[in-house]
């Protein structure tokens, strides 16, 4: 851990690049937690974290769930705790209204999550069975546009990703040769450990991820799904390492790789290569109904889907325990109850 001579835990990886010892000198531990919402200790684990990427190194993403923090808080009969909320699972099934109507009759809310560690504390309160989150869709949620220019330089998104933020959304009009990078700097050479995409490769007939752009692929799949005329749809999943690339309209996974030691995405990229391409990055497509930050999601991949444009309410422990989907607001389903505690 951070400050400690002990070398295992979260960041056991970056010690091998930078030093911590400079940056706790004059730290004074946070353990309770009073930064709202994400439990830091101090902001000298953050500035070592953002030197010891900067270089290379790697650590757990999920660091923040493993800080331990003073107290849970005190809930009424029937609720239970977890760090300042308290928490009731409902195993009715009943649609999204007739749930979120039960929560504000006893002053509460449907649940809403910000981090991992709330996500399968909530998944596994439910027994992991299909069951509403508190969030809508955003029908003002609006694209970014962009042109890139037939040449080797990569575009940046101006905004960094919030922690917690594992997907994205996005459509590409081009010949060939459509690259995109996820990374943890903004300074970046052949050689910076990174995560690169590149579709339609090799005259659109081959898919491929690599760790840095002068490494070698460590998974490729051949098949065309870029178009020059046509806008096509693709989405982009990579919580803890794990990376999946799928084409949006059929949900179809085309690449898929598990890196051993994860890497914090904290910026994407895009640039084609060849030809001149169009892009459009998407923005959130749902908001927590108690109008919270949007800093997490877990979307199982090819989710969220607006399937026949009518899925406006978000579900959890779809197929697999703690992965979110889209899907209609009449459904039935069992609830989690969300509330301050005291």
């Amino acid at each position: 851990m951070l400050g400690t001579s002990n070398t295992e835990g979260s960041f056991a990886y970056c010690h091998a690049y930078k030093s911590p010892f400079s940056f706790i000198t004059s730290c004074i531990f946070d353990l309770c937690g009073t930064l709202p919402s994400t439990d830091l200790f101090c902001s000298s684990a953050v500035q070592y974290l953002k030197t010891c990427a900067e270089k290379g190194g790697i650590f757990d993403a999920d660091w923040e769930s493993k800080v331990k923090y003073c107290g849970d808080a005190v809930c009424t009969d029937g609720y239970t705790n977890y760090k300042q909320s308290c928490y009731k699972f409902v195993p009715d099934r009943v649609t999204y209204k007739a749930a979120r109507d039960t929560c504000e009759a006893e002053g509460a809310h449907l649940v809403t999550i910000s981090s991992r560690a709330e996500n399968m504390f909530v998944s596994d309160l439910g027994e992991s069975e299909r069951m509403w989150l508190g969030a809508t869709r955003n029908t003002s949620a609006t694209f970014s546009a962009y042109e890139s220019a037939a040449d080797d330089t990569y575009t940046l998104l101006p905004d960094r990703l919030t922690r917690g933020i594992g997907s994205f959304r996005f459509s590409v009009r081009s010949h060939s040769e459509a690259h995109l990078l996820l990374s943890s700097t903004k300074d970046i050479d052949d050689n910076t450990p990174l995560y690169e995409i590149v579709l339609g490769a090799d005259r659109n007939k081959l898919n491929l991820l690599r760790r840095c752009q002068a490494c070698s692929p460590r998974v490729e799949q051949r098949k065309p799904y870029l178009h020059k005329r046509r806008f096509r749809d693709f989405f982009v999943n990579f919580h803890e390492g794990k990376i999946q690339v799928g084409d949006m309209k059929n949900r179809e996974l085309i690449l898929e790789y598990k890196d051993p030691l994860p890497m914090r995405v904290r910026y994407i990229g895009f640039k084609s290569v060849s030809r001149v391409g169009s892009w459009k990055f998407y923005e959130t497509e749902f908001m927590w109904d108690t109008e919270e930050s949007w800093n997490f999601d877990n979307f199982r991949y090819g989710e969220p889907s607006n399937y026949e444009s009518e899925e406006r309410c978000l579900e959890t422990n779809f197929l697999h325990p703690g992965l979110w989907n889209d899907h209609f607001c009449s459904e039935k389903k069992a609830f989690v109850c969300e509330i301050d505690g005291y």
